[in-house]
């Protein structure tokens, strides 16, 4: 697996297998901009603001692989399969890269060294 390599997750919902791919960084920051909306508050001072809910779904838009849906067909199926799918959206993007074994072992021992009654080796 290379470094490019998106992640990916399957999940079935209502009969329906759902595949969804990781986006890239730069199809993320486009949602993140196309989800931003600027007001101005009562000293005219510039506020940004990201709604959330379009955040979501424009990701899952772009993560669908099957089925292929716009945001109007997201917009149209049942609200509990809609925030099932944001989560899955939202494990698939923010959770962790998962450790290699042998990242995990060289943390281990580290964290034993450090656990030792001599303060790591000292």
């Amino acid at each position: 697996m290379s470094i490019k390599d998106p992640a990916k997750l399957e999940a079935t919902y209502r009969g329906e297998t759902f595949s969804l791919v990781e986006i890239d960084a730069a199809d993320y920051d486009d949602c993140v901009q196309r989800a931003t909306t600027t007001k101005y508050d009562s000293e005219g001072e510039e506020q940004e603001s990201i709604d959330q809910t379009l955040l979501f779904r424009l990701m899952l838009e772009k993560s669908l692989v099957t089925p292929k849906l716009t945001l109007a067909e997201i917009a149209g199926l049942g609200m509990r399969l809609v925030r099932q799918l944001e989560r899955d959206v939202q494990t698939l993007h923010f959770s962790l890269e998962p450790e290699t074994d042998k990242a995990r072992k060289k943390k281990a021992a580290v964290k034993d060294e450090d656990d030792s009654p001599n303060g790591g080796g000292a």
